[in-house]
């Protein structure tokens, strides 16, 4: 049960004893006082018990949000781990939280997968560059073999005009 539950009882039990009180005021006016006092004195009782021991469980699950926090926190940001579903008040924080993580785990996949992906697209990158850096080469090799040639042809057509004039 929750507190506001266990207070709301505790409130109806009193406002009981505070009514039996007004019906039983006769002749035994302190018998019935002393009956009403003890049942508001078991219900109190009840409450301090409820109270207690869900402080333990309350207690008891913050000290596991804060071990796995602090696993989190230490090998290298380790976030496999869930916050359990403690059925108490910090249930709707540990949902909260969950949600959270497995947010940020989809968050942290999709990053991995662009990074895979940029590495990827880099070794293409520079396998085209290399290819390119190849062929440029090869074009380089041709222009000076089609410059020497033009040259070749320059003085072959030089000397043609020569031995023409001599003609």
């Amino acid at each position: 049960m929750k507190a506001k539950h266990l207070i709301m009882i505790s409130t109806i039990i009193l406002a009981q004893t505070l009514l039996a009180v007004l019906v039983l005021t006769g002749n035994n006016a302190i018998r019935n006082l002393y009956i009403i006092l003890g049942l508001y004195g078991v219900s109190l009782g009840c409450t301090i018990a409820w109270a207690f021991m869900s402080q333990k469980g309350i207690g008891r699950s913050v000290k596991e949000l804060i071990e796995i926090s602090s696993e989190m926190g230490s090998n290298e940001g380790d976030l496999s781990k869930d916050f359990p579903a403690t059925g108490d008040g910090l249930s709707e924080l540990s949902e909260s939280y969950n949600l959270f993580l497995k947010k940020l785990r989809t968050i942290i996949g999709n990053i991995r997968k662009m990074g895979v992906n940029i590495a990827v697209e880099s070794v293409n990158v520079a396998k085209r560059i290399r290819i390119s850096a190849e062929n440029v080469m090869k074009q380089k090799e041709l222009a000076d073999i089609i410059f020497n040639y033009s040259d070749e042809a320059t003085v072959a057509i030089g000397e043609i005009s020569q031995n023409v004039q001599f003609i």
